[in-house]
Formats: C-alpha cells, structure tokens, sequence
C-alpha cells in the first residue's frame, strides 16, 4: 500500500520532461502510483511513461493553474484519484521537477495535514511539489465551494496554502522555509546556478530539485529544451 500518490498537472508542451521526471521519482520512491494530468484539449495526442497512468481533466486552467474553477478542479482531481489508494496521502509535484527524497514529507498524516516548501520571505508554499492528507483536500473544497470569491485570480498554490492553514488545526500546515540553512537542502532551483555546479549541488540537496524558469539560455534559448538538457545532466550525475 503506497503512502503517497504523486499527481502532476502537466501539458504537451512539457511531454519532453516526463521521462526524466518518473525516472528520478521512481528512483527516490520505488513503486509509488504516479499520474499524470492532461487537459482535456491535450490529452488524446499525450503519452506517458510506462508505469505512469495518464488523466483527462475537464477543469479551465486558465494560465498557469490560476482562478477558483482551476483550484477546484485540481483538488476535485485528486480527491478523485486518492479513492484508488485508500489511506494514502496525495502530493502534487511539478513535471520539472526531480524528487530526490520523500523524507521531507515524512510527517505528512501522522503529524501535519500538508506540507510544503516555501521560497525565502514567504508564507505560502511553492507549487512544485506539496502533500496534502484526503481529509484537509475535504475541507479545502468544502471552504472554496462555500461562497469564496478570488478576484485576483492567484495561483494554484497560494490559495491552497492559505485556504489549508486557515481550515486545519493549529501547527498541522508545516511549511519549510528555503531561507533556512537546514531547511534549505530540500529545495534546489537549477537554473539559479551554472551546469558545471551540478554535481556538487546534487550531493548536498536531500528533497527535490527544481528546473524552475531556466536563466541559462545559451544554445538552447527553447525553455523546454533547456529544461530537458538540465535535467539529462542531472540524471547523468545522480547520486554519482
């Protein structure tokens, strides 16, 4: 019985990364259920790893996972696929990232309801990757169906962030801040450092890695394929 499913809102655009991405995450947690979330646009053309189970979801995202309709259709999704595997916790992971550990979501059920990595100076967790228990995904949608209104049209995971701390208990939201100096080695931005760094990155970062918004451009001034070049050299160096 896995205790995490692994659900990534991905596209065709990153259909590239994919490969990569189960690879590293079987590596770090053999065995563990991973879906892979297309819209419904998209879906038909998309192929995923072998192993991998691919979606077809009907929600808007509008952009980059933004607006109410997108959050409630995210949460729907994974309240949906959580009934497959009673009992276990859901983490939403980005398809440009590298799970590298689960370690950090190690309290995840048994003493938080989410957990989460947040950027420096922040108090929302990143989007990247995040774990939520079925019962707090309940109470998210339960609040945000409930007369919420977002005129901002945020992000994805702001509100979820912030709609989870206000609906739990008190201290069950544990979110890491990448500013500290220990909380720090869960979180690595690739693109914030130059290729040839690599390796020694790879040796101290024990959570997961992030291709983010790659800085580095040179022949490959493409996002995708410079996201698909980082993460093949990452692969190359792993746990070398």
């Amino acid at each position: 019985m896995p205790r995490n499913l692994y659900i990534c809102f991905t596209c065709l655009r990153d259909s590239a990364l994919l490969p990569f991405h189960y690879k590293a995450l079987q590596d770090a947690v053999p065995g563990a259920p991973v879906y892979y979330v297309y819209d419904k646009h998209e879906a038909g053309g998309a192929t995923v790893p072998a192993g991998a189970f691919k979606v077809r979801a009907d929600f808007p995202r509008n952009g980059n996972l933004m607006g109410l309709e997108c959050h409630l259709g995210m949460l729907r999704t994974m309240q949906f696929l959580a009934r497959r595997h009673p009992h276990a916790n859901v983490v939403k992971i980005d398809s440009d990232v590298f799970l590298l550990s689960d370690y950090f979501l190690s309290t995840l059920g048994s003493e938080h309801d989410m957990v989460g990595v947040a950027p420096a100076k922040s108090y929302y967790c990143k989007g990247t990757c995040y774990g939520m228990t079925t019962g707090i995904i309940d109470k998210v949608i339960h609040y945000l169906s409930d007369g919420y209104q977002d005129r901002s049209n945020r992000l994805e995971d702001s509100v979820i962030s912030m709609v989870a701390a206000i609906v739990s208990e008190a201290n069950k939201v544990r979110i890491l801040n990448a500013a500290n100096a220990d909380e720090s080695e869960i979180l690595y931005t690739i693109f914030h450092k130059g290729f040839l760094e690599f390796p020694d990155v790879l040796h101290n970062v024990r959570g997961f890695l992030d291709c983010g918004d790659p800085l580095y451009t040179g022949d490959y001034p493409d996002s995708t394929a410079a996201k698909v070049k980082a993460m093949q050299f990452v692969l190359q160096h792993l746990r070398k």
